[in-house]
């Protein structure tokens, strides 16, 4: 999004990307008002309002960046992160349909959680963000 910064006309991209940031706390305020509601509204509030962000961002770009690409913006950015969302939410789903003890869940959230960050590695990264995170390992443990 720096790229839209860049072109020196972020005035209305600012101001759109603000006030759907900041409606946010306005919607939630007004669920938990009107509604008896989960606190987990809240979150969901908020995921809505980030894809909502997302796509007004993406209408900025094609407008102010030149060479921005909606597809290639979706097939290298939003698939990954659905396929790694699906992948780890079918790994993880058994946790929430059995009841567990607290020792058992984090026995079994230890592995999860490493096969989580396998699939988001593998998946999730392109080539070359993999090799930088690879360089930084190797960097750190060479200390």
């Amino acid at each position: 999004w720096m790229s839209v910064y860049a072109t020196g006309r972020i005035k209305n991209y600012q101001i759109a990307v603000s006030t759907i940031f900041l409606s946010d706390i306005i919607i939630v305020y007004f669920i938990f008002r009107n509604f008896n509601t989960s606190p987990v509204i809240a979150m969901v509030v908020k995921t809505m309002v980030n894809m909502i962000i997302v796509f007004i961002r993406v209408l900025f770009a094609t407008k102010e960046v030149p060479g921005f690409s909606i597809t290639k913006y979706i097939k290298n950015t939003l698939v990954p992160v659905f396929i790694v969302i699906l992948i780890t939410g079918v790994l993880c789903s058994p946790m929430l349909c059995v009841k567990l003890d607290s020792i058992t869940r984090v026995i079994i959230t230890l592995p999860l959680f490493a096969a989580s960050c396998f699939v988001s590695f593998r998946i999730g990264l392109s080539i070359q963000e993999r090799q930088y995170i690879v360089s930084i390992i190797k960097k750190r443990i060479k200390k």
